[in-house]
């Protein structure tokens, strides 16, 4: 098997390639290709990372030429398309940082999430905004406030209990209602609900109920005394 042709560095730093404006260097693609840091100097005035050979050949002269999706600044906002057509909200200072990389929309069990791919896995970009570590070695977790899972704007570091105490409901709830399970007895259901609540990993039982809402007050009182500010405060 023939190697692959490495591209040896060149100091591309201050110059211009048709509406790119070289800042510094980046980096290497798959250890090859020399890889630089370019502002466009189109409307969008975006910075994005731009292969060494693209460049010289005049493959790429503006960000018009790259498979990217762009990023807006609104009242205050920052926003950052993902794929599947949805979009996460962050501080406007983050926007620069954040585009250099393209993020899809990742479903999980209680929602849109924002990710993009590094050496086969996904990075949270809620994590990456808050310097928190990868989930194997940092145990600590991003709470998004409100339980908007794509509001990238207002999120904060918790543990997991505080986290899951601000999470809305799962996709597999049987009744839509957090908190809240059928009973049931050999089973069938006995036309009464559960209400439970998990603390530190542990399950507590809240009591038997007649309905979906004396349910959910149980579940809503209980969350606040156990997570305080973390409690959201309705559903």
């Amino acid at each position: 098997m023939t190697p692959k042709k490495s591209y040896p560095k060149m100091d591309l730093s201050g110059k211009k390639f048709g509406l790119w404006t070289v800042l510094s260097f980046y980096g290497t693609y798959y250890g090859k290709a020399p890889t630089w840091v370019c502002r466009c100097r189109c409307g969008c005035k975006g910075i994005y990372h731009v292969m060494q050979c693209k460049l010289l050949k005049g493959l790429s002269t503006s960000c018009d030429d790259l498979d990217i999706r762009k990023c807006w600044i609104k009242n205050g906002v920052g926003y950052i398309p993902l794929t599947k057509g949805k979009v996460t909200t962050v501080k406007p200072r983050q926007i620069v940082k954040l585009q250099r990389w393209s993020w899809y929309a990742a479903l999980l069990d209680d929602g849109w999430y924002a990710y993009r791919r590094q050496d086969g896995k996904g990075i949270s970009m809620a994590r990456q905004i808050l310097g928190l570590g990868p989930p194997e070695k940092d145990k600590r977790e991003a709470e998004h406030r409100g339980g908007k899972t794509l509001d990238n704007y207002n999120i904060r570091i918790a543990d997991r209990s505080q986290n899951e105490a601000n999470k809305g409901v799962r996709r597999d709830s049987e009744t839509g209602v957090k908190g809240v399970r059928y009973q049931k007895y050999k089973g069938k259901w006995t036309g009464k609900y559960v209400a439970r609540i998990r603390y530190w990993g542990t399950e507590i039982h809240l009591g038997v109920c007649d309905t979906l809402e004396e349910g959910s007050a149980m579940y809503m009182e209980a969350a606040r005394i156990l997570f305080g500010k973390f409690a959201r405060s309705k559903w």
